[in-house]
């Protein structure tokens, strides 16, 4: 609580952000695991890292400098991202209709109900459970020009488009003609649901991208972001004897396995 949450994304003007971020003073830093590289090319500290897709990101996870706190993993997430980082990994769980999700009901955690798009909207959902209120978003940009990834690492095909996927042209916030696609706009559309409802309706959001603008967000340019970042105090540290209740809260990579070993073998086969 009384934090900035900085919610990354992996959109082209995370590049043009990266000077600004290098000054950043403090703040809790979330970023998408398609962004983390980026980030650790330049040695910019990242806190937690987020995983909303099921695709295979062990190119990304390989240039990720090690330092960050947590991971953030959906509970449909790879196999392989849940081999990276078990001792940092934390489970969450959107509600949906995969083979899990009945699963998930029986152990009666905590799951998010939003129909999210993307892993920006995933990330500003996290952070307000952690009790932040205030948000700036970079790289959320939900469309884009001739130059989507060109900093992604090589060895991730992003050129396979589902058909309900197909590109189509938007204007942008400096009104120019830009490229999206039916999923990033539904994510665009939800940042803008969030901040009419009462979850996220008293928070402060701050913007800078060049993609589509949120409706009730304030525009940030170079500068801005610059001397925001610089001027943020460093983030508070959970008291050591505090760590391991704050972990026994909010993982539920063991606890979901202990309730899988209680559940009656036949009810077990059943789900």
């Amino acid at each position: 609580k009384g934090e900035t949450a900085i919610i990354v994304g992996a959109g082209p003007s995370l590049k043009s952000a990266i000077p600004a971020l290098k000054k950043r003073k403090g703040g809790v830093l979330l970023s998408a695991i398609q962004a983390a590289p980026l980030l650790s090319e330049h040695n910019i500290e990242i806190d937690f890292i987020t995983v909303a897709d099921p695709a295979d990101f062990s190119v990304f996870f390989s240039k990720v400098k090690k330092s960050f706190k947590g991971l953030f993993l959906e509970a449909s997430c790879h196999p392989l991202s849940f081999n990276q980082f078990k001792d940092k990994t934390y489970v969450y769980n959107i509600k949906g209709d995969c083979f899990h999700q009945r699963l998930w009901d029986f152990s009666k955690k905590f799951e998010i109900t939003f129909p999210l798009a993307t892993v920006s909207e995933v990330q500003t959902v996290i952070a307000h459970s952690m009790g932040i209120e205030k948000f700036i978003h970079i790289g959320c940009d939900y469309s884009w020009g001739q130059d989507r990834y060109s900093y992604r690492p090589k060895g991730f095909d992003n050129a396979i488009i589902p058909p309900n996927r197909a590109p189509f042209d938007v204007l942008n916030v400096h009104n120019e003609i830009v490229h999206t696609n039916a999923g990033y706009y539904h994510g665009y559309r939800c940042m803008n649901y969030f901040f009419q409802q009462d979850m996220l309706k008293k928070a402060t959001h701050l913007l800078f991208g060049e993609g589509l603008n949120f409706f009730q967000a304030n525009h940030l340019d170079s500068e801005s972001l610059e001397k925001l970042l610089f001027s943020l105090a460093p983030c508070s540290q959970v008291p050591k004897n505090e760590r391991n209740k704050k972990k026994e809260t909010y993982n539920f990579t063991c606890d979901l396995l202990e309730e899988v070993q209680r559940i009656p073998l036949k009810d077990r086969n059943e789900i």
